[in-house]
């Protein structure tokens, strides 16, 4: 098995996007990665960023792998 850093070519594969989370104020949002490099690593994406509700630069970037996780229907109680 391979041990190297996501990058944004692996997320895309899986169509699955990236999130931040604010270290701060726990603020968490999904980041635009349009026009960055496919060989841009997910967890260097947050040194660039700067969380929109406190304004902390303490914030982590992650690969959101939860759009992949099957959904459970609803159970129903029948009246």
């Amino acid at each position: 098995m391979e041990n190297r850093p996501v990058t944004l070519a692996d997320l895309k594969e899986l169509d699955a996007p990236v999130r931040a989370h604010c270290n701060n104020c726990q603020n968490a949002d999904y980041v635009s990665t349009e026009g960055m490099p496919e060989d841009t690593i997910v967890i260097h994406i947050a040194r660039k960023l700067r969380c929109s509700h406190c304004g902390s630069k303490d914030v982590t970037s992650r690969p959101c792998y939860q759009h992949m996780v099957p959904q459970h229907p609803q159970e129903t109680s029948q009246q």
